[in-house]
Parts: C-alpha cells; sequence; structure tokens
C-alpha cells in the first residue's frame, strides 16, 4: 500500500490525502455524534421507566403496607388499562426474599415463560436492554420510612422508539458518508487548483533536465495567491538569468577563441620576424660578398637554417598540444646562428653583444625550443639596454643538463613579467607574447628558469634544461 502511494505522482498524491483526511474527520465526527446521540437515547429510555415506576410504585404503596397481594394484583391489573406512548409487557412485584408477590402481563404474554434479571432480586434500581433491544427491564424499591416493602419491576415495549431510533441511526451514517464524499471530493478539487501552480513548476523542472529551462505563461500565474505568484514569477527571473548567462558564455566562448587565434598570429609573427631578419642579413651578405664561394656558402647555410628554423617556429606554435614530432640536438651551429640573429639587432641599438657558450657539438635537449628561448631573451635583453650597454650569454654543458645565463645592463623587468617568466600560472597575463612563449617552452623542455632583476643592477635569467626528458605540450 505504501510502495502504491510513493508510486503516484506528489501533484495527485497530496490532493488525496487531503481529500481522505476531510472524510476521515467527518466519517469521524459523525460517529461520535451517533455514538452520543445512542447514549442519550438510552438515558431518555431510563428517565421514562423511572416516571413510569414512580407512579406505579405510589399506586402500590397503601396495598403493601397492609399485606394485600390481592389488592396489589388487581393495581397491576388496572396499570394495563391505562398506558399511551409505551406499553406494558409485563409487571411484577417481589417481595423481600425475591419471591413473586404479583404479576400482570399483557394477554398473549399471559401463559409464557419468563426470566428475572439478575439485578432485580438483587434490590436497588436499575435497567436492562433485552437481546433485541425492543424491550426493557425496569425496577425501583417501594419503602416505607425506610423499610423497603417490595421491588416492582416492568418489561416495556419500546420497539417503536427503538424502531425510530435505528432508522435515524442509518440515516446518520448514509447521509454522513454522502456529505463526506461530497467533502472529499471537493477538498480534493481545491488542493488540486490550489496545487496548479506547483503542478505547473514541477512539469518545468522535470523538463529542463531535457531542454532549456521554459518560462511560466503570465496566465498561469495566480494574481490572487501572492505567495504563490511570487514563487513562479522568481523562477521566471532564474530562467531569464539562466538564458542570459548562457548568452554571455556563448559571447566568452567566442571572444576567447578569436583571442587565442588572435594570440597564435601575433605568436607566430612575432616569432617569425627574428628569423627573417636574419635570413635579410644572409641575404644582404651574399650579395655584396657572393663572389667569395666561402661567404656564399655561409650566408645560403645560415638562409637554410633560417628557413628551417622559421618551419619549427610555425610547426612548434601550431602543434600546441602534443609532444613535438620531430627532435634534433642543439648544436654549437645553433649557438653561432644566435649570434648572427642577435647582432643584427644590437648593432641597430648600440648594444654589444658578448656569447661565450661551451657545449659539445651535440647537446641532447630540444634545439627548435632552446633556440626560441635564448633568441627571445638576447632580443628582450637587446631592447631593454641603453645604447652602449653589453648584453651576455653564458652556457655550459653538465652531467645531465646544459646551463644558460643571460645577463643586461637595463632598467629590470616589472613584477609581472618576472612572476610569468618562472611560470607563475597565477600571475597577471600582461607580460607579453615573447614572455608567455618563453615560458611555455621552457616548460615544455621541463626546464627551470630564475629571474634576478633590479632598476640600477639590470637582468639576470638563469636557465637549466635537462638532457633528454619528453616535451610536454605548451598550453
Amino acid at each position: 500500500m505504501i510502495d502504491w502511494i510513493r508510486r503516484v505522482p506528489m501533484t495527485i498524491r497530496l490532493p488525496l490525502l487531503a481529500g481522505a483526511m476531510i472524510f476521515g474527520v467527518a466519517i469521524t465526527s459523525t460517529q461520535i455524534a451517533i455514538h452520543a446521540l445512542s447514549g442519550r437515547f438510552e438515558k431518555q429510555i431510563e428517565t421514562v421507566g423511572r416516571v413510569y415506576l414512580d407512579g406505579l410504585a405510589a399506586a402500590l404503596l397503601p396495598d403493601l403496607q397492609r399485606d394485600d397481594e390481592a389488592a396489589a394484583r388487581r393495581a397491576l391489573d388496572h396499570a394495563f388499562a391505562f398506558h399511551e406512548g409505551i406499553a406494558e409487557r409485563r409487571i411484577i412485584v417481589l417481595d423481600g426474599t425475591g419471591r413473586i408477590i404479583a404479576q400482570a402481563a399483557r394477554g398473549d404474554l399471559g401463559g409464557r415463560p419468563f426470566g428475572v434479571p439478575d439485578g432485580m432480586r438483587a434490590g436497588g434500581s436499575g435497567l436492562a436492554f433485552d437481546d433485541d433491544g425492543m424491550a426493557i427491564w425496569t425496577w425501583r424499591p417501594i419503602e416505607d420510612n425506610g423499610r423497603r416493602l417490595a421491588v416492582v419491576g416492568a418489561h416495556l415495549d419500546i420497539a417503536e422508539f427503538a424502531i425510530d431510533m435505528r432508522r435515524l441511526r442509518w440515516l446518520l451514517i448514509f447521509g454522513d458518508l454522502l456529505f463526506s464524499s461530497v467533502l472529499a471530493i471537493a477538498g480534493f478539487l481545491l488542493a488540486r487548483r490550489l496545487q496548479r501552480p506547483l503542478d505547473i513548476l514541477t512539469g518545468r523542472l522535470r523538463d529542463a533536465a531535457d531542454q532549456p529551462p521554459q518560462r511560466i505563461g503570465e496566465r498561469d500565474i495566480p494574481i490572487d495567491d501572492g505567495e504563490v505568484a511570487r514563487m513562479l514569477r522568481a523562477y521566471n527571473s532564474m530562467v531569464d538569468a539562466s538564458r542570459e548567462r548562457e548568452e554571455i558564455v556563448v559571447q566568452v566562448v567566442k571572444q576567447e577563441r578569436e583571442a587565442v587565434l588572435g594570440r597564435l598570429i601575433a605568436t607566430i609573427a612575432h616569432e617569425v620576424r627574428n628569423p627573417l631578419a636574419g635570413i635579410l642579413t644572409a641575404v644582404g651578405t651574399a650579395r655584396k660578398f657572393g663572389e667569395r664561394p666561402e661567404a656564399r656558402t655561409s650566408s645560403l647555410d645560415f638562409i637554410e637554417r633560417g628557413i628551417l628554423a622559421l618551419q619549427a617556429v610555425v610547426e612548434a606554435t601550431l602543434d600546441t598540444h602534443r609532444a613535438q614530432a620531430s627532435w634534433r640536438d642543439l648544436r654549437q651551429q645553433d649557438i653561432e646562428d644566435m649570434r648572427v640573429l642577435a647582432a643584427a639587432e644590437a648593432k641597430s641599438r648600440g648594444v654589444a653583444v658578448d656569447i661565450a657558450v661551451d657545449i659539445a657539438e651535440n647537446v641532447p635537449v630540444g634545439a627548435t625550443e632552446v633556440r626560441q628561448i635564448l633568441l627571445n631573451l638576447l632580443l628582450n635583453a637587446v631592447a631593454a639596454s641603453r645604447s652602449g650597454g653589453i648584453v651576455k650569454l653564458r652556457g655550459q654543458a653538465g652531467s645531465d643538463a646544459v646551463e644558460f645565463d643571460i645577463w643586461d645592463e637595463g632598467s629590470g623587468m616589472t613584477p609581472d613579467m618576472t612572476q610569468r617568466l618562472e611560470g607563475n600560472d597565477d600571475a597577471r597575463r600582461s607580460a607579453g607574447l615573447g614572455i608567455e612563449m618563453i615560458a611555455k617552452l621552457v616548460k615544455r623542455l621541463h626546464g627551470h628558469l630564475t629571474v634576478e632583476s633590479t632598476s640600477t643592477a639590470g637582468t639576470h635569467v638563469s636557465l637549466n634544461f635537462p638532457y633528454r626528458l619528453p616535451a610536454t605540450p605548451v598550453e
């Protein structure tokens, strides 16, 4: 039963419960009223019986005082001649020992046997209903100056009253069932009407699991129930806010996608510009000293390496979510290329570049990434240095890692640039594309970078790259 109730939707279950409670209360109250009415009926019958016996005792008292049993029997016979409303079936008089000294019965009952209630022989007053409820025995003592002379009892026919009482009881029961049913149905319908806004709200919430939440129409919002109206309008406000947030998210995603694309393009342009400058320098050298075989060969080799570097930069920038497909060890020639690439920018700014790197011919670290990192740091140092200043690059290969140090004589880095360069992801992203790319490439190579920077002594950047570890995708 409980499981069945739990399977019923809440919007039906609550009105059913309300109707059942109304029905139960109505039935219970009517049953209490019927019980009280039955008690009142028995009380009235008892009162009528006592009044009847009082009159009968007054008529018998003189005869009993004289011990005239014959006169007492005649008085009982006379009592059957006068009745209205309640008819006597039998009247008896018992002496102090419980012996019947006088009796009278209705004509059709005169010869039938009968039983005397035990309470009547014990003396005192009492009332007892027959099993069928159609007659009662009532009795009382007859006393003279405190001395009990006899007990008079009457078997009274109350069939007419009992039938009327039963008819009234069944009328009340059927009327109560009808009235309670009407009230229960009315309560169910009223509860359903009151719960209709909640039913609508529940339906909207249930549908929201499979589709975007929908507003509740104004015609479904009750204007005469302020609390429910406020709740439904609050739901509508939530739906509106949810839609606005979705629109904002779509706009933010679109802006983020455009920003990422813009940063990608700007990064490629930023990283491509430096090799292009070196290629242009090599082209100029080839034009000027092209008749010399060694100059021509050196320039063509530099141009080839520059083009390969451009290709690596583009691939590394676009392919940001997987390890670099190709791997090339760092060589001394890569250091020499950085010297040439940085020299052109340094010369235009009047800054000297001093590079002294002691490494083997093949160092097992990513050549493309290290070239990008060192070249960006050298060009940033040149840009930060004043005219006549000097930028130094030192490097050496250890047993398990290669280390580089770069110094400049500029005015120092801002805290945001320092934190982003050292890989602090929580720092503000306002350091510039070059700084962002350096930090990502260092992380890609599992390297370590530290910065010491002041406004008076310039900046010192230390780098450490472990040998031949799997590269981490740039995020």
